[in-house]
């Protein structure tokens, strides 16, 4: 069974957390990863403009022969993932705000969902908020400006905690039991919410429903054993990551090796430029 080779890409570092959940499963596996970051955040375009990015970024990986492709930004997947679906012939796999686990699995209180303006917006989202606001309060506040800051690296500045707390306002934060983070660059953000909340907060992503989709996926098409599974891979093999962004690329690329490193915990080979030939 060959190791397959699975495209990844966000409009910027954000799907890093994705990728990372993915090489828990599948740390055998080849990746390519896209940060799109000379176009983000894409919350703040229109949707031809987010169809018209996917289409080009995953023409490049299919020309990579890539057996998957993960559209690792809640936004992207909301404009574009149907008509990449009818578009590619290997599986397209992508994300929504993880508000049904929280809602079924969260202590009782408030849930707060976190996402970009476009997400939050988006009928998607909002079909998906109405099969659950019925047993449980949900807010759903979108976050302007927090995508931008986590791109220039900003994440652990005092900038950062300001703006979240410019952001949430006047919020009831002894209501909030749980917080859903509705854009994948937001995984990045916890220590600062638990920093702002001073509560037990619980938090939400899609990153793991994404990952066993993934493999899912991949095992229906006999490219990897359907038990893969994070507890099965010890020792722990260092997964092979090719990176390519449409940002400033010194940036970027020190940017996702800090953050992956972060997430990985050091578990990751040198990054080599992704093959655009």
């Amino acid at each position: 069974m060959k190791h397959p080779l699975i495209g990844i890409f966000d409009s910027g570092v954000g799907g890093l957390t994705v990728l990372a959940e993915a090489a828990r499963f599948l740390p055998a596996a080849r990746y390519l990863y896209f940060a799109d970051s000379g176009f983000a955040p894409y919350g703040e375009k229109s949707r031809s403009e987010i169809l018209e990015r996917c289409f080009k970024i995953a023409d490049k990986m299919a020309q990579r022969n890539v057996d998957a492709i993960v559209v690792a930004c809640n936004t992207a997947t909301s404009s574009a993932i149907v008509e990449m679906r009818q578009r590619y012939s290997f599986p397209i796999i992508g994300m929504e705000p993880a508000l049904k686990p929280a809602a079924e699995n969260a202590h009782d209180g408030t849930i707060l969902v976190l996402g970009t303006a476009f997400t939050i917006r988006e009928p998607k989202y909002q079909e998906l908020l109405q099969r659950f606001q019925r047993q449980r309060e949900i807010i759903s506040l979108p976050c302007p400006g927090l995508v931008n800051l986590i791109e220039a690296g900003g994440k652990d500045l005092p900038e950062m905690n300001a703006r979240l707390k410019q952001i949430l306002g006047d919020l009831p934060a002894s209501n909030i039991s749980a917080i859903v983070l509705g854009c994948t660059h937001f995984v990045f953000l916890k220590n600062n919410l638990r920093t702002i909340f001073k509560t037990n907060i619980e938090f939400f992503d899609g990153n793991l429903g994404t990952a066993r989709q993934l493999v899912r996926m991949l095992a229906e098409r006999g490219h990897v054993c359907p038990e893969a599974s994070p507890e099965a891979n010890t020792p722990r093999i260092k997964p092979q990551i090719e990176i390519d962004t449409s940002g400033e690329r010194h940036h970027v690329l020190f940017l996702c090796e800090t953050l992956l490193s972060e997430l990985m915990n050091n578990q990751i080979k040198p990054f080599m430029p992704m093959n655009n030939d």
